[in-house]
């Protein structure tokens, strides 16, 4: 199929590349608008914009694309929420599918999601200076150098990679492949990313993507390929499976806009016929052969990835470690084998956590959840709340204690997912008025309309 792509006068990485810039425009303009309106002039102090996530990469996808923008102030007074509340509503006349506006961006809570959130620090980490004042990104820079470190960096590619094997699963529809959410899918360009991150911190490199020229994922994969992970026929079959799936994504996001299957990604007969009317495509048969041939070459790469992190994590705590990590997570091993690892060590600690409730050791994992509840480590909490073997107790202890704190709150999104938490639970969650939208909507929607509908949300 990739000759169907080929035919387009701009696909693949291209295409991304090209989304981003506009993108770029777009932020550019509605800050000006909005610097003009608010402040009188563009040259406003202490107050910068920048892309994160995909944009922030050089990988916006196109057809459907969220918003995703990070405003950074020194403080926040009166105007500057007036900034941000205009800004996004500017933002809001484009036709994204959502702004993605994190509620944080005061220096001082910035300290706070780097210093204890993987999630939301990433998307600090993973920010691209667009406009603003250029002090502003000197200053998320210095933060970011301050907190980010060799163990973060291990500890979120980890997290991810057992966090997004249990989310994958949820994220199919009838055994139907999600393009985005599967082993090999989109989600998984992350891991180039985090990959080549990772090596720069140890190696001492500049990893700011304000310098970026090129869509991190290629960067991330050449980095593999340099260091010997894949071979040159490896290499090349990935190339076209990341131009290959951005474009399948693409299409199926431009064919859903509109619909109740907005923003939904899935590889289904309906979504295949649409797409036939749409865009020409091949036979069903030809595009879900090609879907496997490009997610298993991608998984192929990301499984290299894994392996290579873990050579590197090894480097520093030694050979031991390596096998007590793949035995705490390997789901072959026995529960009593299982016990007898040491999780003093936080990589091994959530590779036992996960490991144990893959599984399905239930006597192991609550004795560990018992033992880690009131931890401070968000990796270590946030593996315990994803399992569906902990306890109702130990989801609503997490809930009304830590979660309550700045910097957890993305972990109460995952408790409103969980199939055990209790409806006193998800109440205290989506009633509590202190809290942003997007820490509480879920428990809203699971509330209202089942855990099922609250794990399909995009």
């Amino acid at each position: 199929m990739i000759d169907f792509y080929k035919r387009r006068l701009c696909w693949g990485l291209h295409r991304t590349y090209k989304e981003s810039l506009e993108y770029e425009r777009v932020l550019r303009e509605v800050f000006r608008k909005t610097a003009m309106e608010i402040y009188g002039t563009t040259k406003v102090e202490s107050i910068g914009v920048f892309a994160y996530g995909s944009p922030g990469r050089f990988e916006l996808t196109g057809g459907d694309a969220d918003a995703d923008v990070l405003i950074v102030e020194k403080r926040r007074g009166s105007r500057e929420r007036r900034f941000r509340e205009l800004f996004s509503r500017r933002l809001g006349n484009f036709d994204f599918s959502k702004i993605d506006l994190p509620p944080f961006g005061t220096y001082e809570e910035i300290d706070i999601f780097l210093g204890k959130s993987l999630v939301e620090g990433n998307q600090v980490i993973e920010t691209r200076f667009i406009c603003g004042d250029p002090n502003v990104r000197k200053e998320v820079e210095s933060k970011i150098r301050k907190f980010d470190s060799v163990e973060r960096e291990l500890r979120n590619i980890f997290f991810n990679r057992f966090y997004f094997n249990q989310y994958f699963r949820q994220r199919s529809q009838n055994g139907h492949p999600n393009v985005k959410y599967c082993p090999g899918g989109s989600r998984e360009f992350l891991f180039f990313y985090w990959y080549d991150r990772l090596c720069q911190k140890i190696n001492h490199e500049d990893f700011s993507l304000s310098g970026l020229t090129q869509p991190k994922i290629k960067e991330g994969l050449e980095r593999v390929f340099t260091e010997g992970g894949i071979t040159g026929e490896e290499f090349g079959r990935a190339f076209e499976a990341i131009n290959a799936l951005i474009e399948l994504r693409t299409d199926i996001l431009t064919l859903n806009r509109g619909s109740t299957n907005r923003g939904i990604t899935i590889l289904d007969p309906e979504t295949i016929i649409g797409l036939q009317k749409e865009f020409r495509y091949p036979s069903r048969r030809e595009v879900v052969r090609a879907f496997r041939k490009y997610s298993g070459a991608l998984a192929t790469v990301t499984q290299r990835i894994i392996e290579m992190t873990m050579e590197r994590a090894a480097n520093f705590r030694g050979s031991s470690w390596k096998e007590d990590f793949k035995e705490g997570y390997a789901k072959s091993t026995s529960e009593k084998e299982r016990k007898r690892i040491a999780v003093d060590d936080p990589l091994t600690r959530m590779a036992v956590i996960w490991g144990a409730s893959e599984a399905g050791q239930k006597s192991l994992f609550d004795k560990l959840a018992g033992k880690y509840v009131d931890s401070s480590d968000w990796a270590t909490i946030c593996s315990l709340v994803c399992s569906p073997l902990c306890e109702p107790e130990i989801l609503h202890e997490v809930a009304v204690n830590q979660g309550k704190e700045r910097g957890y709150g993305y972990i109460l999104r995952v408790i409103a997912r969980n199939k055990n938490t209790r409806r006193d639970t998800l109440e205290s969650i989506a009633n509590n008025p202190n809290l942003e939208k997007r820490y509480s909507e879920l428990a809203t929607i699971a509330l209202a309309e089942g855990f099922n509908k609250a794990n399909n949300q995009v």
